[in-house]
């Protein structure tokens, strides 16, 4: 009599993404892989005590950043988790917020991470004006985004979940804002030139578009990631140039009660001899 076959039980499936269904499972890793290569490359050595990421808490950005206080916000354009998934399986967030109100005092925050945080929002004119307010003067913003009319967006936009809430916001319109917000773009990193595929292997046999996509066809890219730093102007001391006392108004003497110069000019007049 043979023994019984025991059977191991199933690993349990994770659930899926927000890219993983409007991209598909092989192109939402391949921008998951790609994005995580360039954020820990970029914010490795942004250095101060408080960061925090606001969106997309299931995938963390801040995990090769060495700042003491760290924090992940899941915001109101994040889906929610499922009812049917077991409680403690969604993504682990530190808080829930509004991203048209941060709750953090002005010029608190060292680092602010938006993952796609400016396509989803409700507003992301006054997402961006609490980042700046929020920001200490020198801090900097990662965002990352979709470039419009492209591979990547147009397929996220075909499904019903990106028609109705995706707005891909275009690297040159994100810069005038950056600037207008006293914010000057630090480092740029761009992909996306291959089409999102279902396969990996259709994606890796296609990775030579993004090596050769830079050099022979530029603006072309389907997402970007781009750091910025907040500048404050102020007033700087030079060295080596001599100060000149300027004479005041003010200052100057008073003639005394009864002078000639406090009289009439008539009487300053010689009279003719009769």
């Amino acid at each position: 009599m043979t023994a019984p076959i025991i059977e191991s039980p199933p690993e349990p499936t994770r659930p899926a993404t927000r890219w993983s269904r409007l991209l598909g499972s092989a192109a939402a890793l391949h921008l998951q892989q790609w994005q995580a290569q360039r954020a820990e490359r970029l914010l490795a050595d942004v250095f101060g005590y408080h960061a925090v990421q606001i969106g997309q808490p299931e995938t963390d950005w801040l995990q090769a950043n060495r700042m003491p206080h760290r924090w992940r916000a899941r915001a109101e354009c994040d889906p929610l988790p499922s009812l049917a998934s077991p409680p403690g399986a969604g993504p682990r967030h530190d808080l829930e917020m509004d991203t048209r109100a941060w709750p953090w005092s002005a010029a608190s925050l060292d680092l602010v991470v938006l993952p796609h945080t400016l396509e989803w929002c409700a507003d992301a004119h006054l997402c961006l004006r609490e980042v700046e307010r929020v920001l200490m003067p020198g801090g900097r913003v990662l965002i990352a985004g979709l470039q419009p009319w492209r591979w990547w967006s147009r397929k996220a936009q075909r499904h019903p979940e990106g028609r109705e809430g995706l707005q891909p916001i275009a690297l040159g319109r994100l810069r005038d804002w950056l600037r207008l917000l006293d914010f000057e773009v630090e480092a740029l990193s761009l992909g996306g030139w291959m089409p999102p595929l279902g396969s990996p292997a259709a994606l890796q046999r296609l990775a030579w578009m993004d090596r050769w996509g830079p050099h022979a066809l530029p603006g072309l890219q389907g997402h970007y990631l781009l750091l910025a730093t907040k500048r404050v102007a102020g007033m700087h001391w030079l060295p080596g140039l001599r100060r000149e006392g300027v004479p005041s108004r003010r200052l100057r003497a008073v003639p005394a009660a009864g002078s000639q110069s406090l009289l009439s000019p008539a009487s300053t007049l010689t009279k003719n001899p009769s």
